[in-house]
């Protein structure tokens, strides 16, 4: 070890060797350890849970969803006095997006959150989700044989992927693959939904557009505003951002005075907490109809189907313990707020669930075809991918030979590869962990192909 440790740093590559924090562990401690560490979780998610519920009834949701958002596009803001918070993943957003749903809205009292219920929602998601994961851990998996605590491994995988993993190829990419995968049932999806494909991707697109211009234009400016040499310029470049009357201006200079603020820093806080703290923000995820609709040059119908497509509406059998692994906002992400505006605080999760979304909204009108198209254009894929890369190469589509036949077969020099394309999808209840769903999956996505393979490979070295 300490040969292979020593060449290492020589490359000028390093690495640190640690004890496993549990080798000198007792199995008695071990055990004793899981199950107080199950029994505490299971505590810190009731808590959590109820907690977070508890101030989505007392503080604005829009408010909080909008802030929430912004601060997964920019960043937490930490500079001297400035506190940072901390930064938020999109899955404890979706989450966050979810529970909102779960609460009592006759309840809801719509006050004004500060920063301290900003930080205090953030904290309490994370907890939520490592609770969650950690609270489905038992002692009993010590008892198991090292196949079934592979299974277990395997299994615990998947659910983390399904809950975490997100975006799985470039936004171009994710546009492209879609376009021209789901494209070919525009008719269908326009008949059956009442829009195609391409005015879905423009729809959300925009959104997207629109989010980010807004968030680049307010980091320049709040950038401007901090480095602002007098406090009049600070405030004056403040009000200038949000397009505020002189009236608003004046007030906030009266306010400086009566209480003797001087402090710039002080200041640029009281100015960030304005913004957050205002419908101002909220604003920047709310969108028109009508404008929307003008802006894309389509019918306000097209809108409206796309809105009655993609937005969530709770229903009263909703489990709330599905917005981890079966999360209804992650194919339906936008909130109607009337009958001209709607709420879309993450507009992304239409592109890191696209595939799922059209496979859903395509099989329940034309399944046979879509499962012919997918293998086809998976294998066209390849194919072309593989001839761009290996231009030489002798390629061979549907290979057949005795009784058998393979996907692709490339001749490359004295090399041969032989690639089976596999459409098919890991269905929701694999994906959500279910022992013998995933081991069905398996079994066809990569044992069969693989057999498949193995099977060319040895008739070839046998002649």
């Amino acid at each position: 070890m300490h040969k292979d440790k020593q060449k290492l740093l020589e490359s000028g590559l390093s690495y640190e060797v640690r004890e496993h924090p549990f080798s000198n562990i007792s199995r008695e401690n071990r055990i004793k350890i899981i199950d107080e560490t199950r029994i505490k979780s299971l505590d810190d998610y009731k808590v959590s849970l109820e907690s977070l519920l508890k101030i989505f009834e007392e503080y604005d949701i829009v408010t909080i969803l909008s802030y929430l958002s912004d601060i997964s596009l920019m960043g937490g803001m930490g500079n001297n006095k400035v506190k940072s918070f901390s930064s938020l993943e999109q899955s404890e957003l979706e989450v966050c997006q979810a529970l909102v749903f779960h609460i009592d809205f006759e309840k809801s009292q719509n006050k004004g959150p500060t920063f301290e219920v900003f930080q205090e929602i953030i904290d309490l998601l994370k907890k939520l989700l490592q609770s969650n994961i950690l609270k489905m851990h038992d002692s009993k998996l010590l008892e198991l044989s090292e196949k079934d605590v592979n299974i277990h491994h395997f299994r615990n995988y998947m659910i983390s992927h399904t809950q975490y993993v997100r975006n799985w190829g470039t936004f171009e990419q994710i546009n492209t693959i879609a376009s021209e995968l789901y494209g070919q049932f525009d008719n269908e999806l326009s008949e059956s939904y009442g829009f195609t494909i391409s005015q879905a991707n423009k729809f959300f697109s925009s959104i997207i557009s629109s989010l980010e211009k807004d968030a680049t234009a307010k980091m320049l400016a709040f950038r401007k505003i901090k480095n602002a040499s007098t406090v009049e310029e600070m405030v004056f470049t403040y009000h200038e951002f949000i397009n505020a009357d002189k009236s608003e201006t004046d007030n906030f200079f009266k306010f400086l005075k009566k209480h003797n603020i001087t402090d710039k820093e002080y200041i640029f806080v009281e100015l960030i907490y304005a913004h957050y703290s205002d419908v101002l923000l909220a604003s920047h995820f709310i969108f028109n109809y009508e404008e929307v609709a003008n802006i894309l040059n389509i019918e306000v119908d097209v809108v409206v189907s796309l809105l009655n497509t993609f937005s969530y509406q709770p229903k009263e059998d909703n489990n709330i313990e599905h917005i981890f692994l079966n999360n209804p906002i992650w194919t339906k992400p936008i909130i109607i707020l009337d009958k001209e505006s709607f709420f879309c605080p993450n507009p992304m999760l239409y592109f890191s669930f696209i595939l799922k979304t059209f496979d859903d909204l395509i099989d329940e009108i034309e399944p046979i075809k879509l499962s012919k198209s997918k293998a086809e254009y998976l294998e066209e894929k390849i194919e072309q991918i593989v001839a761009d890369k290996l231009p030489n190469a002798k390629i061979y589509k549907s290979f057949k030979w005795d009784k058998y036949e393979n996907d692709l077969v490339v001749f490359i020099d004295t090399y041969i590869l032989i690639i089976e394309a596999k459409s098919g999808k890991i269905t929701d209840s694999a994906l959500r962990g279910s022992s013998s769903r995933l081991k069905k999956k398996v079994k066809e996505l990569l044992v069969a192909p693989a057999i498949q393979s193995q099977r060319l490979k040895n008739k070839i070295e046998y002649l």
